[in-house]
């Protein structure tokens, strides 16, 4: 109960963003190590997904295979089942648009240059733990991904 996802959706005059960061509040570190350690184990493995998703992406691959990436990881970190959502989503003037990166993804999904979409992979135990962690990126006109999000993925711990 003293962790908190954080989470921003703002829709501006010609685009929409979405970011999402973690914060602890650290009496969770003082009360609770084991709690304190799966928080840990579960961002570790969040972030490791989003970053090999993230560095697997580029002009033509597959929606489904970006979205497999990330979700074999985290299942073959122990979490099977538990990430209930797909990897991300378009963004455009609405905050979720086509390409849809999920593994119910069309074969004919791909991403191509230009596309900006979120990567956003994420671990939920009910009524125990969650974490998320979501960017921006986009293709460009080289057929690279560019991570639009610029700020700091590390866990926010308030004392």
């Amino acid at each position: 109960q003293n962790t908190y996802l954080r989470y921003r959706s703002i829709n501006c005059i010609h685009a929409a963003v979405n970011i999402y960061r973690i914060i602890i509040f650290c009496i969770i570190r003082s009360y609770n190590a084991l709690a304190y350690s799966i928080i840990l184990h579960m961002y570790n493995t969040v972030l490791e997904a989003q970053l090999k998703a993230i560095e697997a992406m580029h002009h033509g691959i597959n929606s489904k295979d970006a979205d497999s990436i990330a979700r074999n990881h985290i299942y073959g970190n122990g979490y099977k089942g538990y990430f209930g959502h797909s990897l991300g989503h378009g963004v455009g003037m609405l905050v979720h648009e086509a390409p849809r990166l999920s593994p119910s993804a069309q074969k004919d999904s791909t991403l191509k240059r230009g596309m900006t979409t979120s990567v956003e992979p994420g671990i939920y135990i009910a009524e125990k733990y969650g974490c998320r962690i979501e960017d921006l990126v986009a293709i460009d006109v080289d057929g690279k991904v560019l991570n639009m999000t610029k700020s700091n993925k590390e866990i926010i711990e308030l004392f």
